[in-house]
């Protein structure tokens, strides 16, 4: 028997090694994203190609990978209503809202919880 002492260090163990398997991430890469570039004024301006990657804990990597397609989908949905472009021409790509795009996107596909990040990695014209 363990007595108090001992049963309470076996929690503590079990919690530190719960949290210490929570803590251990994947990138998840989305791969290229054709994301249309709208003027504040909702006319199309151009089409880009963003490349991100999803931080997830390694206990939802396999699911969060086997749905990224209803992600692009969810994307693809919001990226016509969001005004992504700047620039007297609109060819300007705005980072932080295509970053917010995705990020936003991500929490309503699979949980704010299965996400712990995302990261773009690369804007690029088509």
């Amino acid at each position: 028997m363990l007595g108090a002492a001992g049963a309470f260090t076996a929690q503590i163990v079990q919690k530190y090694q719960s949290e210490a398997a929570q803590a251990q991430t994947s990138f998840i890469p989305v791969g290229a994203i054709t994301i249309p570039l709208v003027m504040p004024d909702g006319r199309l301006s151009t089409y880009i190609n963003v490349s991100a990657e999803l931080e997830v804990s390694d206990a939802e990597a396999a699911h969060v990978g086997a749905q990224l397609p209803l992600l692009l989908n969810a994307v693809n949905m919001q990226a016509f209503r969001a005004p992504l472009s700047r620039g007297p021409d609109g060819r300007l790509p705005r980072f932080r809202e295509i970053h917010h795009l995705i990020e936003t996107a991500a929490a309503a596909t699979f949980g704010r919880a299965a996400v712990r990040r995302v990261v773009v990695t690369q804007i690029a014209p088509q």
